[in-house]
């Protein structure tokens, strides 16, 4: 049995992908890194329901890389929240420092 085949109703998907560097200066120990980490990744996502991880400099102690992933039918949408993260880290969370962030788009 086959399907109907209908003409795709829907836009391509774009993906984004958020990569952000944090200094977490007078961190001593990974236990505290990871409390500070927590409440930034938790405010991420309850505010913008995106997926946000550590993907990078794990054993650092006051360093990390973290990774936001978005997809919509919206490049521009997409951008525009991206860029509201960085401004939410950085008037929420003023003892996290952004070093870089980077922004790409499939």
């Amino acid at each position: 049995m086959t399907r109907d085949k209908r003409p795709n109703d829907y836009d391509s998907p774009v993906v984004t992908v958020l990569m952000i560097k944090l200094s977490l200066p007078g961190v001593s120990s990974l236990k505290g890194k990871r409390g500070r980490l927590q409440r930034i990744v938790t405010a991420i996502r309850q505010h913008f329901n995106v997926s946000v991880s550590e993907i990078g400099f794990n054993d650092s102690w006051q360093s990390t890389l973290l990774g936001c992933a978005m997809i919509s039918n919206d490049a521009i949408f997409n951008r525009k929240m991206a860029d509201q993260i960085i401004n939410m880290i950085n008037s929420n969370f003023p003892d996290e420092l952004i070093e870089t962030h980077s922004i790409e788009v499939w």
